[in-house]
């Protein structure tokens, strides 16, 4: 697949790759194990500035303390990843906050999933019938206590670091996850890439 100079120079075909690459950092599959929380620290800085992008275009008048429900009408990748979650504001800066847990899926066996995700050439049915499994809710569809807790505070500027070096995405691979802040070519890839949207 791609490497990030690839997709620099022709983000249209790469799109849909470097998306995935945004999108994973948000995914409790591509977490530390040993994190108990999902926060603006270890979710990537093209992550954060996509929640940025989602909010502002969603809500942009939402108040301090205000709270609005946000996932039901957002398509492709970003519901797949977080499905709904909550939206506030605090001190002027949006937070992003919800629970990974999962209701299990009842009437699917792991490989109905991975014949379905196969067929939609999506990893969403896998993940989904793993977090049944692995980050289950409560009977009564409650969070349990254990859950893993997503607050994601957005800053008021973009994630970045000032350096020209960047792990580049190894050559072949299929899938990827950025991580951190932006280096000022993943900056640059951002930029490219938001001004498409």
């Amino acid at each position: 697949m791609a490497n990030l100079n690839d997709m620099l120079k022709n983000m249209e075909l790469h799109k849909n790759f470097y998306i995935r690459g945004v999108v994973n950092s948000l995914l409790p599959e591509f977490a530390n194990p040993l994190d108990t929380s999902i926060t603006e620290k270890n979710i990537s800085g093209e992550a954060i500035e996509l929640l940025r992008t989602v909010a502002q275009k969603e809500h942009p008048d939402l108040k301090d303390g205000q709270v609005v429900q946000m996932g039901h009408s957002q398509d492709g990748e970003i519901k797949n990843a977080l499905g709904s979650f909550g939206l506030t504001k605090q001190n002027g800066k949006y937070v992003v906050f919800d629970t990974y847990d999962f209701s299990p899926l009842q009437s699917i066996d792991f490989l109905d999933a991975v014949q379905m995700s196969a067929e939609d050439k999506s990893p969403y049915m896998v993940a989904r019938y793993l977090g049944g499994k692995l980050m289950p809710e409560n009977p009564d569809g409650s969070s349990r206590e254990d859950a893993m807790r997503v607050r994601i505070e957005i800053p008021n500027e973009p994630d970045t670091i000032d350096t020209e070096y960047d792990d580049d995405i190894p050559e072949g691979a299929k899938d990827f996850v950025f991580a951190g802040p932006m280096t000022n070519k993943r900056f640059s890839l951002w930029k490219t890439f938001s001004g498409s949207m």
